[in-house]
């Protein structure tokens, strides 16, 4: 985007896209562990921009989707015989 804003403005979008992560089921999961590695948080926000309504829900639906593997699979980890 060299010469359509300046350095100040690259620097303040380099800043907000630091946590963007875009991509499919493994990279976001994959993205989203190392972010909650690095930062020790206990629970996260999520925003989407996404103009459309359909799509938006989607992206939700499709992150509740990860949640809900990576439950199972931090289940099957601490208590296999536990699990049904």
């Amino acid at each position: 985007m060299e010469g359509y804003w300046t350095d100040y403005e690259e620097a303040a979008v380099r800043q907000m896209m630091t946590y963007v992560f875009i991509g499919g089921p493994a990279t976001i999961t994959r993205k989203l562990e190392a972010f909650v590695a690095q930062t020790q948080v206990a629970e996260l926000m999520v925003v989407s921009h996404i103009y459309d309504h359909a799509a938006r829900l989607r992206s939700y639906e499709i992150l509740a989707e990860l949640k809900g593997s990576a439950q199972h699979a931090e289940q099957m980890a601490v208590a296999p015989s536990q699990v049904q």
